[in-house]
């Protein structure tokens, strides 16, 4: 049996309109964190041998430089960053912060429900009953709930036939 389906060739050609069951979004944002937090100094004294030559100038001058010291501790899942500043033998401030690594995702589910469209197709059957082959020219029809309508016309035999065919599933 063929047939020839007049929607796909253009001759039946209406919207297609699919029905949205349910649709959510997920969307995993994890923000960096920063924590800052005054130095709490834990003085441990050690005392070392005082050189002969000393060079006060240096020492003044490294007494009142400002020290930026940044660490960075960095593995698959998670940075870790300390600042510090470091000034007159105190320490002025410290930040902590952290990023962790874990990508953003937008996580999209949508089901779809494909609305059942109705069709109108043109087809024919060729049978061949060991004396003579018959032509038998049909017209179907498939409505929304999936059903199939049938007529057809032997020519050889002159008869006309009528069938429907219904989903064993649905």
């Amino acid at each position: 049996m063929f047939y020839f389906d007049l929607k796909k060739s253009g001759l039946l050609n209406y919207n297609n309109h699919n029905k949205i069951i349910s649709s959510d979004t997920t969307i995993v944002n994890i923000p960096s964190q920063t924590i800052d937090f005054k130095p709490v100094i834990i003085e441990r004294i050690i005392e070392k041998p005082i050189p002969s030559k000393i060079d006060t100038s240096k020492i003044l001058q490294d007494y009142y430089r400002e020290k930026h010291l940044n660490d960075v501790i960095e593995n698959d899942t998670i940075k870790i960053r300390l600042r510090e500043v470091i000034s007159k033998n105190s320490m002025l401030s410290r930040e902590l912060s952290w990023t962790l690594k874990i990508p953003n995702k937008i996580i999209t589910n949508t089901v779809v429900q494909e609305e059942i469209k109705r069709k109108i197709l043109f087809g024919g059957q060729l049978n061949y009953d060991y004396e003579k082959i018959t032509v038998n020219p049909g017209i179907g029809f498939k409505d929304r709930k999936n059903n199939f309508y049938l007529g057809s016309y032997n020519i050889y035999n002159k008869e006309i036939g009528f069938g429907i065919y219904v989903p064993i599933k649905r």
